[in-house]
């Protein structure tokens, strides 16, 4: 039987739950660093059944903290399709079913993803921000791919585009989330220049 981290005592380096995750995520990055698309499938295979099997045994905070750490290292070498699935978009989807692109305007944000307002705990908003610009480069980077011949995705990419301004309408008013305004503003120079 699978116990939780916290059967094991303290939740800390030494706990043998946190040790078997870090080897399996290990594991992982190893496989999908391969260059063969085999090894990446079995990467793919490897990550879901690693959430499924720690989900419910590490303290929401480290799996969340973990499954955005995983998400933006498949980001980095390019694996935006499996970074988006099966990261920044699972982590959203406990908040939220709506996708970024499909989000028009700020009282539908608020709606989708800030229910309970800004001033809450900052973790759990910095995590749903790191997902929210994780999805849009992810999006926008699977996206451009097919855009330049196809209206549709020429669209959606205006829709990553307009989603990234909205949510930096969302913070504009809170300077305690100034930094999220920087990191937005980033991402969307560096959307833009890429593309348009």
């Amino acid at each position: 039987m699978n116990f939780p981290a916290s059967h094991y005592g303290d939740l800390d380096d030494r706990n043998p739950v946190f040790i078997a995750f870090r080897r399996d995520i290990k594991s992982l990055k190893s496989l999908m660093k391969r260059p063969d698309g085999g090894a990446q499938v079995k990467g793919v295979r490897l990550l879901v059944e690693i959430w499924k099997q720690y989900k419910h045994r590490l303290p929401t905070k480290s799996y969340q903290e973990q499954m955005l750490q995983t998400a933006d290292f498949l980001s980095e070498i390019k694996m935006y399709e499996v970074a988006l699935w099966q990261g920044y978009s699972l982590h959203l989807q406990q908040f939220s079913s709506e996708e970024i692109t499909d989000i028009r305007d700020l009282e539908h944000f608020k709606a989708c993803f800030f229910p309970e307002g800004l001033d809450v705990d900052q973790d759990v908003v910095s995590m749903k921000v790191r997902a929210m610009l994780g999805c849009a480069l992810c999006t926008f980077e699977l996206e451009k791919k097919n855009a330049i011949l196809r209206q549709k995705g020429r669209c959606k990419l205006l829709h990553v585009l307009n989603f990234i301004r909205i949510m930096m309408q969302a913070f504009q008013q809170h300077d305690h989330l100034s930094w999220h305004l920087y990191n937005g503003t980033s991402l969307c120079f560096k959307l833009k220049r890429g593309t348009l």
